[in-house]
């Protein structure tokens, strides 16, 4: 949580340099420039990454295998994201400008090793390595701040060149993450075996990831392709700050699938209900905090220009409360290798957060869409709360 609470605010450091650099209309064209190429990395990625998470904390003896079989999984997605989204974004994102389509080309073609920069951290969280896995995150955000203000302070700060910055950060920690790995495989030993349950359980878990992004996303995704540039960077602020609420739920949904894999299932229910108590009256807090104090932080520390986002901070505040724990109880239930209960909450919460966008986004604009996420969340998190509580690790 502590290393979560550190990147939550070089990440709004972050937010507050390109916002107000930018102005609304850049914020915008910068959050299409890399929602896309992610989109298409979680489709491709068939929800591989947690399961690089689960299998290597499950099968530690077999940890060779395991990552030498998800490192060549991931580098044969990344090559197809490469390839697909290169030649077909300049047709979603055309309105956006060529430095936009350009920028997230630049994304797509760092995809492949991208891809492998994520399977490898995934790997250290999964053998409970979370020191250097953690330093390892903090390290990318730092790098990319500091890459930030050189731009702010050179007056190069461009979309293109955010692009260029957040790369070079992930080489960074892709090197650092591959030299990690090295000194505790023994040696590059490919597995079917490992492969194909690895990628079993990532397509169990893809419908879920699939559903998942979509419903977190979609907002942005719809907004991005019916609304000006402007609204996209208004609502984009207003998710960024509302995160301070979420990340009080990632210390331990960090943690739930590598130690409830290795946990028996007394001991793994134990753990998610104790992050539940724990987490729960600290996210209801952090919630009502963030609601009293968005009329004055957002203008102070974004600029004026932003004061139209203050409703919407205010509403996704809320979302994030119930975001982020059923995030903790989704992780709890990939521990106990089961990643498709979650697919069902998610299934039906997209259905609202589409329903509800096409009822409320031409009424209401960017506050619309948050209360579509609002309600949306709140019912997925209901459910999963409902599916735990009935479910019982031995079916």
């Amino acid at each position: 949580m502590g290393a979560d609470f550190a990147i939550s605010g070089l990440s709004m450091l972050s937010g507050i340099l390109t916002a107000r650099y930018l102005l609304p209309e850049g914020k915008g064209k910068l959050t299409a420039a890399m929602l896309w190429p992610a989109l298409f990395l979680a489709i491709i990625g068939l929800g591989m990454g947690q399961a690089v998470v689960y299998h290597t904390g499950k099968y530690d003896k077999d940890f060779d295998e395991v990552v030498s079989s998800a490192a060549l999984v991931g580098f044969v997605q990344g090559s197809i994201a490469c390839v697909i989204g290169f030649f077909t974004i300049p047709y979603i994102l055309g309105d956006y400008g060529q430095e936009t389509v350009f920028s997230a080309q630049m994304l797509f073609l760092w995809a492949p090793l991208g891809r492998l920069r994520d399977y490898s951290m995934r790997a250290l969280q999964g053998k409970g390595l979370y020191r250097p896995w953690n330093t390892l995150r903090l390290v990318e955000k730092s790098l990319y701040v500091v890459g930030l203000i050189g731009l702010w302070l050179t007056d190069h700060l461009t979309v293109s060149s955010v692009v260029v910055v957040f790369i070079l950060s992930e080489v960074v920690t892709f090197t650092a993450s591959i030299y990690l790995l090295s000194r505790i495989v023994e040696a590059i030993r490919m597995s079917a075996q490992f492969a194909i349950s690895m990628i079993r359980f990532g397509v169990q878990n893809l419908m879920t990831s699939l559903v998942g992004k979509a419903n977190h996303e979609a907002d942005q995704a719809i907004i991005s392709a019916y609304l000006p540039a402007e609204s996209l960077g208004l609502y984009r602020v207003a998710v960024s700050a509302s995160n301070m609420v979420t990340i009080l739920s990632g210390g331990f949904k960090h943690i739930l699938i590598s130690e409830v894999s290795r946990a028996d299932e007394g001991s793994g229910k134990a753990m998610i209900a104790s992050s539940l108590k724990i987490a729960a009256p600290m996210m209801v807090v952090a919630a009502a905090g963030a609601v009293v104090t968005a009329p004055y932080l957002i203008p102070l520390v974004f600029g004026g220009e932003y004061a139209d986002a203050v409703l919407a901070t205010q509403v996704m505040s809320i979302a994030a409360a119930a975001l982020g724990l059923k995030h903790i109880i989704y992780n709890g239930l990939r521990g106990f290798n089961r990643p498709d209960l979650p697919f069902y909450c998610e299934f039906v919460s997209l259905a609202a957060t589409i329903a509800l966008l096409y009822l409320l986004l031409p009424l209401l604009g960017i506050l619309g869409a948050a209360i579509a996420s609002l309600v949306a969340y709140l019912t997925s998190f209901i459910l999963a709360a409902i599916t735990y509580s009935r479910f019982s690790p031995a079916q």
